[in-house]
């Protein structure tokens, strides 16, 4: 253990007082290396201004006043073993306050408000044997904080306030972000933007209320995802296994999903979805997903992947998966460039919806059993099945399309239609019982009411 400081004087004097610190050094820094502190009752919510810690070992609760223009360089901060929140370095407010290569031992706290250029550097939070979440420590602040190339496991990262993730390396630990409350109107929602990381094992966000989410150029095995996610959620060039945003207690105002992967880990098949909790659907305003690739590695893809279309507008295109299963609840819908096994279109509302569908490859079937749409356009379709048993549309066009098999219309019901250029193989088998379609001379058609 390294040399007291409280036995080296005037140092420790001058930490403890402020004014004879200032009186001594002006504005220049109090540089203190190389020694052991230990939480006292004589340091308690004093300010500490211009201090550089090096190498400096903490021990014990410190319960600080403000922190203005302090960096703690590869220092270390113990903590024992315990119920609720114990050893560690509590703030009133940190400005311009710099972790460096710093590393916590056993169940730390770390924790403050005001946090204004807070950051947190190459740090390390990973020695902590304790797999029980609740022996976890905690690295927490209101305001803004930057976590940069730090690494993490079994305690719990993240911010009230904006939270700023970039290029840290996470292990099986959370990510509470924001504030949680049983009422929804005292919860606090912070901003967060995670980019260039690496998660392995399980990261939890599940208690974490979030305003904005965007996710960037980052790798993970599982994320469990925040059901209180407020207004954004934007996922960029990631790339992982299981993903799969739920519910949340308010409705999204945008999701964009660009250029993402998904793939098997050992026998679990790659998961994202955007999709409802029980009966509580995902609301959202606009939904955007461009570029979303599966992996299976040889997998039986058996759980499907399921969207949960905006209310509003809804563009999905270069997609290439197993299987799609898309919610529709109103406003436009826009598909492009879609290659997967199956796909399932639902309706659970009589909000009118329009779809629009374009460069759809579809190995199996493409199912739009019981759906009610104003308009569903469909352009470039390929498909072995194409199923509208029991559709009311009001107006239904296919264009430039090829069914191999089956063309299910039983019950289907269409305003208006065009279908010039539908095709189907040799073998296809058409069904039109109870429908208002028919086909003749090898061409589909909407028959005519009778006249009374």
């Amino acid at each position: 253990m390294a040399k007291n400081l409280e036995a080296m004087q005037p140092l420790y004097n001058m930490l403890a007082d402020a004014a004879l610190r200032k009186k001594s050094l002006g504005s220049k820094i109090l540089f203190i290396d190389d020694v052991a502190l230990k939480a006292n009752e004589e340091l308690n919510h004093k300010d500490w201004e211009n201090v550089h810690f090096k190498e400096v070992e903490f021990y014990g609760r410190f319960d600080m006043g403000n922190l203005k223009n302090v960096t703690f360089e590869k220092c270390f901060f113990m903590g024992r073993e315990g119920d609720g929140i114990g050893d560690g370095m509590f703030v009133q407010g940190a400005e311009d306050v710099t972790f460096v290569k710093c590393e916590t031992h056993g169940q730390v706290y770390l924790m403050g408000y005001g946090a204004k250029n807070l950051v947190f550097e190459a740090c390390d939070f990973t020695d902590q044997p304790n797999t029980d979440d609740n022996k976890w420590g905690a690295v927490c602040y209101e305001g803004e904080v930057l976590y940069k190339k730090c690494k993490a496991e079994h305690i719990d990262i993240s911010g009230k306030g904006t939270v700023h993730y970039d290029g840290c390396e996470f292990t099986n630990m959370e990510m509470s972000n924001g504030q949680h409350s049983e009422k929804p109107e005292k919860r606090k929602f912070a901003e967060v933007l995670i980019e260039n990381c690496a998660f392995k094992g399980e990261v939890d966000m599940q208690i974490a209320n979030i305003a904005s989410l965007t996710m960037r150029n980052t790798t993970f095995e599982t994320i469990l995802t925040p059901e209180s996610l407020r207004d954004n959620l934007t996922l960029e060039n990631v790339k992982g296994n299981y993903l799969w945003f739920q519910a949340a207690d308010l409705p999204l105002k945008n999701i964009t999903v660009k250029n993402c992967e998904f793939f098997s880990k050992g026998n679990k098949i790659p998961t994202f979805r955007i999709y409802k909790k029980g009966d509580k659907p995902v609301h959202s305003e606009t939904l955007t997903i461009d570029g979303i690739k599966y992996d299976l590695k040889g997998l039986q893809d058996t759980a499907g992947d399921v969207y949960q279309a905006a209310e509003k507008n809804t563009q999905i295109k270069n997609i290439e998966m197993s299987r799609i299963g898309l919610e529709l609840r109103g406003g436009k819908v826009q598909m492009d460039n879609i290659k997967c096994g199956a796909a399932i279109f639902e309706t659970p509302t009589d909000k009118p919806t329009e779809l629009s569908l374009s460069n759809i490859n579809i190995e199996r079937k493409t199912k739009f059993t019981g759906v009610k749409l104003t308009t569903l356009t469909i352009d470039g379709y390929h498909g072995d099945t194409l199923d509208l048993k029991d559709a009311k549309i009001g107006r239904l066009e296919i264009r430039n399309s090829r069914v191999e098999t089956l063309l299910d219309l039983t019950n289907a019901q269409v305003g208006s239609g065009d279908f010039a250029t539908l095709t189907g193989s040799k073998k296809i088998k058409v069904i039109t019982k109870g429908s208002n379609l028919d086909v003749k001379d090898g061409t589909l058609y909407v028959v005519p009411p009778k006249k009374a």
